[in-house]
């Protein structure tokens, strides 16, 4: 063979026992590979060893084959496991060191950006586009699965959900401690012969484990200090006010934070929602249910995404395991109905609304018993301080009123609440507008007229898809109609507002969310209400309202504390405010 063909010495079949690559999870591996020839030189080259290991162990005596490994022989797999990984460590920072030489070379901007966010968040994207972060992560991967088999100890999969979760939480900490500890090396190498070099402490000298660590002073260190719900919060607020790139990194360190917590993932997939993106929300969510194979929300997203693709089998088996974990979900009963709707199923289709309806008829009743007993439990009160303070009092009248106020919030969310608006509250949460407009037609076509909640959630919808005109003319329509039992008024002028200031009609914004404020039981969304209203009132020089845009300023900060927006303006209202610190301002410009 080696004489017809020279390009192919030899031909033949061989088996290998890969099982022991195999790292927890996998069951088998597949590919093709390519067999070399046996070669000395090649041998003696990467092993330093003139002959093969094969006939060391071939000469190894019949007693040592069913004995097992020595502590030494354990103790130097875990050692070289270790070196492997700190090894990897180095070169991931090598290669990081390169791309950041590169970004500095495209541009001096990066070098006049005192803040440390600022220089990570563009080096992580100059990774991203290059490709280099995906290729980092694949060459982690051999040294990870060593440290699992040789230092963790653990070959076979895991049977018990919670005892993978501890396993992943310890190999979590395991592998953030042996960076720390190969960083430490590369700045200890790296300290030692370039000290004199980079006494000028110019940006180009400093290497990714610098940024990544804390040897350069930060601004913000106050950020370690964050709390999770604190990141959480920020997250949502830098998605409703735009800045999703400010976004992405707190869901980056919150994921970090809990790997084994879907929700994080799941809020992460929402924001790609957003912005369309629907790709990577798809890797969010199906990461998620494969954190928790019984998280509902992940698992009913992963559902719409493939009804938005059609492929409606994987849809139904999304959302049928869905309605198993939870048989009271309203939400994934409806979307259930609608997949089997979909597939011209109409006895599977009303089936599934109709145990969407009897899920919402328990939840009703269920709220129903929750408002008397908080009535009684007032009136109780009531009563007793009553009697404490003025025995002639009538504390029957309070505890009609209390009655009264209940007894319509529940009869107004009787008659607003289908199942196709619960899940379209749902969808337009998430960003899922091809399948919110499914939920707003299923909504007319059942209930015959445009209700309040109908309209409320179209505009909503035609928010999202940046209508603002249409939405402002359909809120229009509920805003000022004679009925006094419109549930959600707060939200709607809010909504108003928001269609207003988007369209920089500010005048109009203005009144919308002072009128937002006046009631009793503030928007939903008061803290991005207060921003905007505090920067209409600035903008528009009305001097005798700074006091109210200040406190509205103040509010948004209590509860968006890095948003340097919300800074900016309290800063402009103190300069304006106090014209003797503008003047020192001005001296020391």
């Amino acid at each position: 063979m080696a004489k017809q063909n020279p390009e192919m010495p030899f031909h033949g079949v061989a088996f290998v026992d890969l099982g022991r690559l195999l790292y927890p999870g996998v069951k088998r591996l597949r590919g093709a590979f390519i067999v070399q020839p046996f070669s000395e030189e090649e041998i003696l080259e990467k092993t330093s060893k003139a002959h093969s290991v094969l006939k060391e162990h071939i000469k190894s005596p019949e007693t040592q084959k069913g004995r097992t490994p020595s502590a030494a022989g354990q103790s130097n797999n875990y050692g070289e496991a270790m070196l492997d990984f700190h090894q990897e460590v180095s070169g991931v920072v090598a290669l990081i060191s390169e791309q950041y030489k590169e970004l500095l070379k495209e541009g001096d901007s990066l070098s006049k950006i005192c803040s440390q966010e600022q220089m990570k968040s563009q080096l992580m994207q100059a990774l991203i586009a290059s490709g280099r972060y995906f290729t980092l992560k694949e060459q982690m991967e051999p040294a990870v699965v060593r440290i699992i088999r040789n230092v963790m100890q653990r070959r076979e999969p895991f049977s018990d959900p919670q005892e993978l979760r501890t396993f992943m939480n310890k190999l979590y900490v395991c592998l953030v401690d042996q960076t720390y500890v190969a960083l430490n090396k590369v700045n200890t190498h790296t300290h030692t012969h370039t000290h004199t070099e980079c006494a000028g402490c110019e940006p180009s000298c400093l290497t990714p484990s610098q940024i990544y660590s804390g040897d350069v002073e930060d601004d913000f260190v106050d950020e370690i200090h964050l709390s999770s719900p604190q990141l959480q919060h920020f997250a949502r607020e830098a998605q409703v006010i735009g800045d999703y790139q400010l976004a992405v990194q707190y869901y980056q360190e919150l994921v970090v934070r809990h790997p084994n917590d879907p929700s994080y993932m799941f809020e992460w997939g929402s924001l790609y929602m957003v912005t369309q993106d629907y790709v990577t929300a798809k890797e969010c969510y199906h990461d998620a249910v494969s954190i928790s194979q019984s998280h509902l929300p992940s698992l009913m997203m992963c559902g719409v995404l493939a009804i938005m693709s059609q492929h409606n089998k994987d849809a139904q088996t999304f959302l049928e395991r869905a309605t198993a974990l939870d048989p009271q979900s309203v939400e994934a009963w409806t979307l259930l109905g609608f997949i089997y709707n979909y597939q011209n199923e109409p006895i599977l289709t009303d089936w599934a609304f109709e145990e969407a309806r009897r899920a919402l008829a328990a939840a009703q009743m269920q709220m129903e018993e929750k408002m008397k007993q908080e009535i009684n439990e007032r009136e109780t009160n009531t009563d007793e301080a009553a009697a404490k303070s003025d025995p002639e009092s009538k504390p029957l009248n309070a505890g009609a009123e209390l009655e009264s106020r209940a007894s319509s919030s529940l009869l107004s969310a009787k008659h607003s609440s289908t199942i196709f608006i619960q899940t379209l509250q749902f969808l337009l949460k998430n960003s899922a507008l091809q399948m919110a407009e499914q939920a707003l037609s299923q909504e007319l076509q059942c209930s015959g007229d445009q209700s309040t909640s109908y309209i409320f959630h179209l505009a909503q919808c035609q928010l999202l898809r940046a209508d603002y005109c249409q939405a402002a003319a359909n809120l229009k329509e509920v805003l000022y109609k004679p009925s006094q039992n419109v549930e959600g008024r707060a939200d709607i002028w809010a909504l108003n507002g928001h269609c207003h200031y988007l369209q920089a009609a500010f005048d109009e914004a203005r009144l919308s969310y002072e009128r937002s404020l006046n009631f009793g039981q503030q928007p939903s969304d008061a803290h991005l209400v207060l921003l905007r209203l505090g920067s209409i009132y600035f903008d528009q020089g009305k001097l005798e309202e700074l006091d109210t845009a200040e406190q509205a300023l103040i509010e948004a900060s209590h509860l968006i504390k890095q948003n340097t927006e919300v800074w900016a303006y309290l800063s402009l209202i103190c300069l304006r405010v106090s014209p003797v610190q503008h003047k020192l301002t001005a001296g020391m410009n």
